[in-house]
């Protein structure tokens, strides 16, 4: 049992080791080094809309010598044996913190927790995947996921249900179908990881099998050590 809180919201996963040599150069890129890899990134890709994305995302961290990429990746071994929570580049300062005074003051006793919100947060919030794919959803994906969070629809809702299932598809792509009733695209529909989680992995990376990435859930931690 440790003596210092941590608290942390980002994208999780089960990780048996720290993925990242913590030494190693590239968890030492700056914030604004990794700025530049994602502005480099832009000028090679042919989709103007993921490039004008990068740029963006470049362009908000440019100045950014306050923390550094691996400060993006925590690993602890205090929540279930090994977890893995990846943070959006720009919110490194903000959805982690350790030894908070207030956190230590309400906190009940020493008890470590992740919990798995099955929902993405601000501004990620309502943005789903195929979570064998990957790909972005359009909007009835939110409205699917909505129903099955509130839980029991009645038999005529499930008919009205697997219609809309019907039209869900990747955005961009509005003649693909992946799936044919309510309880297929339940099963499928997860929360988006979004591009700058995706980024800080690629830049790092974290992950061996590229596809590994998609089984990042949004979480919220809570640990001692």
């Amino acid at each position: 049992m440790g003596f210092r809180i941590n608290k942390a919201i980002g994208w999780a996963m089960p990780c048996a080791e720290d993925p990242i040599d913590r030494e190693g150069e590239a968890a030492k890129y700056l914030l604004v080094d990794h700025a530049a890899w994602l502005l480099a990134k832009a000028k090679t890709t042919e989709d103007e809309d993921l490039s004008t994305e990068l740029e963006f995302c470049g362009s908000t961290l440019n100045g950014r010598d306050d923390a550094t990429l691996g400060d993006c990746v925590i690993w602890t071994e205090s929540l279930n044996g090994g977890t893995l929570i990846v943070l959006p580049a720009e919110s490194a300062d903000s959805w982690y913190r350790q030894d908070d005074d207030m956190d230590f003051s309400f906190a009940k006793d020493e008890t470590s927790s992740i919990e798995y919100t099955g929902w993405g947060f601000h501004p990620y919030g309502g943005l789903w995947m195929d979570a064998l794919g990957g790909q972005r959803l359009n909007q009835h994906a939110t409205t699917i996921m909505r129903v099955h969070q509130r839980g029991n629809p009645t038999d005529d809702d499930t008919h009205q249900l697997d219609r809309l299932a019907q039209i869900v598809s990747p955005e961009g792509t509005p003649a693909l179908r992946p799936y044919l009733t309510f309880a297929e695209a339940v099963d499928h529909i997860v929360p988006l990881v979004p591009d700058d989680v995706r980024w800080v992995a690629e830049h790092l990376g974290l992950f061996e099998t590229p596809s590994d990435i998609l089984k990042l859930r949004p979480a919220r931690a809570t640990w001692w050590e």
